[in-house]
C-alpha cells in the first residue's frame, strides 16, 4: 500500500491511472520524442550543455513517466519518476524493461510521503501536477528539499482569474465522482478523442484544482528561498512561451523556472508558512 498524505484522494491515482488524462494512451517514441524537443527548449534557456546532462540525476515528478523517458533517451546520468498510480508506474517499468532503459528508477510512491534523499537531485520537475495536490505548497517546499543546492525546479500550475478555469470550476460544482463512470462510458460511446476525453476527465473530476496566481506562488518562492530565473518578464498576458508540448492550445498556465541557491528548510515545518493551499 502507498502511504498517502492526508491531503491526498485515493480517487487520483484511478484518476490518472485508470481513466484520466491521457485517456488510454500508450506511452509511443513519438510522444517521448516530442517531450524531448521541449526538454532541449528549457536546457537552452538554462545554459545547460548535453556534456553537462550526461552527469546530472533528474527527478520528474507525476504522469506516465513519459517526461522522465524523455529525459532518459537525452543522456541524463540518471532518472527517478514518482507516480502515484500503479496503473502508470507497470507500464512505464514495462516500457523501460522492453526498450532497455537503464538510466531509469521508478517508485510508486506519493509526493506528499515519500522519503527521498535532500540535496541529490540537479533538476526536479512537476509538469500537471503540483495544482492537483492536496497541498501543493508543501509539494514545492519538499521540491526544494530534494533539488541540490544551486539545482533547479520547474513546476506549472493552473492560473486562477482566467475563464476557461472559471468556466471549469463552474461545471465542477454541478459534478459528483460517483457520475464519474456514467462519463466514461458515454466518452467511450462518443468514441471522443483520447486527447480531449482525457482534458475533459482531468477538469470535471480530479479531486484537487488549486488555481493560483503569480502574486501569491512569488510570496511562496520568496518564503522558500527559491530564485526564479523563468519567466523574467511581466505577467501582464496568460500566453507564455514555454507549453505542453502536444496540448499546445491549453495556454492557461503559469510555469516557472526556479533555483535553490541556499539551504533548504524541512519543508512540514516551513509549509506552515506558505499559502499556496
Amino acid at each position: 500500500m502507498v502511504k498517502l498524505h492526508p491531503s491526498t484522494d485515493n480517487l487520483i491515482a484511478d484518476i490518472y491511472g485508470k481513466y484520466g488524462h491521457p485517456h488510454n494512451r500508450v506511452i509511443t517514441e513519438g510522444g517521448i520524442d516530442l517531450v524531448a524537443q521541449t526538454h532541449k527548449m528549457h536546457l537552452k534557456y538554462l545554459g545547460i550543455e548535453k556534456e553537462s546532462l550526461n552527469n546530472m540525476s533528474i527527478l520528474e515528478c507525476g504522469g506516465t513517466g513519459r517526461d522522465a523517458l524523455a529525459w532518459a533517451r537525452l543522456g541524463a546520468g540518471d532518472v527517478t519518476h514518482i507516480e502515484i498510480s500503479e496503473e502508470n508506474v507497470n507500464g512505464l517499468k514495462n516500457y523501460a524493461k522492453a526498450n532497455k532503459v537503464m538510466n531509469l528508477k521508478v517508485i510508486h510512491a506519493d509526493i506528499l510521503t515519500v522519503n527521498l534523499d535532500s540535496n541529490a537531485y540537479d533538476i526536479v520537475r512537476s509538469r500537471g501536477v503540483v495544482h492537483h495536490l492536496g497541498f501543493p505548497g508543501l509539494g514545492i517546499a519538499r521540491y526544494s528539499k530534494w533539488v541540490k543546492g544551486g539545482g533547479y525546479i520547474h513546476f506549472n500550475l493552473y492560473r486562477g482569474g482566467t475563464f476557461f478555469y472559471y468556466g471549469v470550476k463552474q461545471m465542477r460544482r454541478a459534478i459528483k465522482s460517483e457520475d464519474l463512470p456514467a462519463f466514461i462510458e458515454y466518452i467511450e460511446t462518443a468514441r471522443i478523442d483520447g486527447d480531449r476525453a482525457g482534458i475533459l476527465i482531468d477538469d470535471l473530476f480530479v479531486p484537487t484544482m488549486h488555481n493560483a496566481t503569480h502574486a501569491l506562488i512569488k510570496k511562496d518562492l520568496t518564503t522558500l528561498k527559491l530564485e526564479i530565473i523563468w519567466p523574467l518578464r511581466g505577467f501582464d498576458e496568460v500566453n507564455h512561451s514555454i507549453v505542453y508540448p502536444d496540448l499546445p492550445e491549453k495556454h492557461e498556465h503559469l510555469q516557472y523556472w526556479v533555483r535553490r541557491n541556499q539551504p533548504y528548510e524541512e519543508p512540514e515545518k516551513i509549509s506552515k508558512r506558505l499559502i499556496y493551499h
